[in-house]
């Protein structure tokens, strides 16, 4: 993940937000319309795990995405499923929440 969100900000074109903590950006190959990937930038296997700041950052970003697919999709409804780590023990090290 680490490498495609990295080859994703260096290409540039499918951005929608980026800063310190989190990218979000439409990946390539979609599963479904107005698929939107958001990915922070520290590896953290929990959200109860994360620093404040980076939650905080999290959430702005989704207020912003939220917007954006308001107003130009004109309300539709949408949903914001969230992929934790499935098993912590394993994984702690590379899973981003």
């Amino acid at each position: 993940l680490c490498d495609i969100t990295e080859a994703e900000v260096q290409a540039g074109s499918r951005l929608l937000h980026v800063d310190d903590h989190c990218v979000a950006f439409c990946p390539p190959a979609s599963r479904f319309p107005y698929q939107i990937l958001l990915v922070a930038r520290t590896h953290n296997h929990d959200f109860s795990a994360s620093h404040p700041e980076d939650l905080r950052a999290l959430a702005s970003a989704l207020r912003t995405l939220a917007g954006y697919l308001h107003r130009r999709l004109d309300a539709p409804a949408y949903n914001w499923p969230l992929h934790p780590a499935p098993n912590a023990q394993l994984i702690q090290q590379v899973f981003h929440s």
